[in-house]
């Protein structure tokens, strides 16, 4: 009788170990799904490789060894953010509620009224506290605007909207100061690009005029291309072999399954997602050349519409496209083959160019430009 007993008793240990392997894949799969970790399906998967041997341990070393290796992804996936933290953020920006409207066929748009923007360093010291106003056409207001009788409209990211500016020290509203037979459409909005730009022309938003004019740079390529998390909702466009451009939705809406995989597998996996952030911080010559055909599409357009097509590059020897076989020298080089005009809207190294603390532009250098764009179209509006 005690024989039975001794004999029952190692037997018991394994399939005790055998159920305890099991409620851990459980509690791994379950907190993988509903935590979004990579990590921890990992962990599950090893332990369902591990659980056979709780009861045969002598059927093959094999499952040992593609477990611990899922382990160690799993310990490398919880650590990465750890290894690779995300840099400390130094400014804070603030906008009024209701400020941002619903999502159109152009991206983003402000709603109508008077919003207050703030920026403040991680110490609290003011950057700027300004107020934007936006009309019934959800365009910024700009003060003063001449009637007419010559139409400008100005198309660009934050640069020509006029981020952390009254509405008086504007790029468009220089420029109505400077030409005063010019009235002024300012198409400009918070973190657009060569893409948006395009969907105006495209849309049925009213953006009939003398001139269409693009203020760029060649930190706008990434944006067409949608590698900033910001740029979700605005308009994607894809090259096409022959050179020409094909809508193709939005950005972060995903294209087939492979990308919606993709996308799935960044947002549960730490490691992934480090790649991924990696990946979308630098361009290629592609996404050089969607920005050029791009550009090259608003010009086709404004011509057929009887519009001069006027493109302002700021060349600023910094930016990304240093990186690609595209630099400054050459992408101005292709903008002028097809634009009316191009113009470097560079200016000399200055401390008062920039708002304090801030990359964008102050109003003291949206004058400068206004003045350098001024004399440039002065001959295209009599």
């Amino acid at each position: 009788m005690s024989d039975q007993i001794l004999a029952e008793k190692p037997a018991a240990r394994p399939a005790i170990l055998f159920y305890l392997l099991l409620v851990g894949v459980a509690a791994a799969a379950w907190c993988g799904v509903h935590l979004n970790s990579a990590g921890a399906l990992l962990l599950a998967a090893s332990l369902v490789l591990l659980a056979p041997l709780a009861r045969a341990p002598q059927r093959s070393s094999v499952l040992v060894s593609l477990s611990m290796v899922l382990l160690g992804l799993a310990l490398a996936d919880w650590f990465t953010p750890f290894v690779f933290p995300p840099g400390p953020q130094t400014i804070f920006r603030t906008y009024a509620s209701g400020y941002r409207s619903g999502v159109t066929e152009v991206g983003v748009l402000p709603s109508p009224g008077a919003y207050r923007s703030e920026r403040h360093a991680a110490d609290g010291t003011v950057i700027y506290d300004v107020t934007y106003t936006v009309g019934p056409d959800q365009l910024r207001v700009t003060p003063d605007n001449p009637a007419g009788p010559h139409r400008v409209n100005f198309f660009g990211c934050s640069f020509t909207y006029g981020e952390g500016l009254r509405d008086d020290e504007t790029l468009p509203y220089y420029f109505s100061q400077a030409i005063r037979t010019a009235h002024v459409m300012n198409f400009g909005y918070h973190g657009r690009g060569a893409n948006n730009a395009l969907a105006l022309l495209e849309s049925n938003w009213d953006t009939t005029g003398d001139i269409n004019f693009f203020l760029g740079a060649g930190f706008q390529v990434e944006r067409g291309v949608c590698h900033p998390d910001w740029t979700v909702h605005s308009p994607r466009y894809e090259l096409l072999p022959d050179g020409s451009l094909k809508r193709n939705g939005a950005c972060g809406e995903p294209r087939g399954l492979s990308d919606r995989l993709l996308t799935s597998a960044y947002r549960y996996s730490n490691i992934l997602a480090k790649v991924d952030n990696f990946l979308r911080s630098h361009i290629s010559d592609d996404d050089v050349r969607l920005y050029l055909a791009t550009l090259r599409r608003m010009a086709s357009l404004s011509h057929a519409r009887g519009q001069k097509f006027v493109v302002g590059y700021i060349n600023d020897p910094n930016s990304q496209v240093g990186e690609t076989s595209y630099p400054n020298n050459r992408i101005m080089k292709e903008i002028a083959s097809f634009a009316d005009d191009l113009i470097d809207m560079a200016l000399p190294p200055d401390p008062r160019n920039n708002i304090g603390g801030d990359g964008h532009p102050s109003g003291y250098a949206n004058q400068k430009r206004a003045a350098i764009l001024a004399g440039h179209l002065a001959k295209y509006l009599p």
